[in-house]
């Protein structure tokens, strides 16, 4: 996977990298696993791994499955742990990114564009990047790419509507969003966690 510009978990413009974590806990004749996939930022994922492995490390081997699946999950969190620890930190004041209409108005004129280079299959974020205007953060270009589709969604059944271009005048107001699955692989900060209890005869 690619990485992003908005943390799944704490939802903030910042690096991100793509992860898997996974946590289990063994319970004799049953065992409860939590998973967690997609792009974090380096404290999330330090949070996350630490957390999720130390369950793991405590408690994930009571059970025969247990015994042989805890290891697994040791060994993959630490080894995508490890292979991340060298992306850059959380910028200090990293905030979520928000779009008003003023921020909205500067994006506008690009949609064009940028609907055409998505067409071609190019990273959203690597658009983000390239195209935020002046003032206007990647983050914020991303956001709004995320109500543009919304919009697009919205209207696809009506006849004649021009959805090529978003109107600003119409966007929701200003609040914090999380990108959905225009840019990452949930499509909110709930469904980048999985969770389920399986019986210790079963995989």
């Amino acid at each position: 996977m690619g990485n992003g510009l908005i943390c799944q978990v704490c939802g903030v413009e910042a690096p991100t990298r793509y992860v898997e974590f996974y946590q289990n806990i063994g319970a004799l004749f049953m065992r409860f696993r939590r998973s967690i996939r997609g792009n974090l930022c380096k404290s999330c994922i330090h949070s996350k791994f630490w957390t999720m492995t130390s369950i793991t490390l405590a408690v994930g081997w009571l059970g025969l499955i247990s015994l042989i699946i805890a290891p697994i999950f040791i060994i993959n969190n630490l080894s995508r742990y490890l292979t991340v620890l060298a992306m850059p930190r959380v910028p200090r004041g990293a905030t979520r990114p928000q779009v008003n209409g003023q921020v909205a108005a500067q994006i506008q004129p690009l949609m064009p564009q940028i609907a055409l280079r998505l067409q071609r299959h190019e990273n959203a974020a690597d658009i983000a990047r390239e195209l935020a205007p002046p003032g206007v953060t990647p983050g914020q270009v991303l956001v709004y790419l995320s109500m543009w589709q919304r919009q697009h969604a919205a209207r696809a059944g009506a006849p004649a509507a021009n959805v090529s271009r978003p109107d600003a005048a119409t966007l929701p107001q200003p609040q914090p969003i999380l990108l959905d699955s225009l840019m990452t692989p949930a499509k909110n900060p709930q469904s980048v966690f999985s969770s389920n209890t399986i019986g210790e005869n079963q995989r």
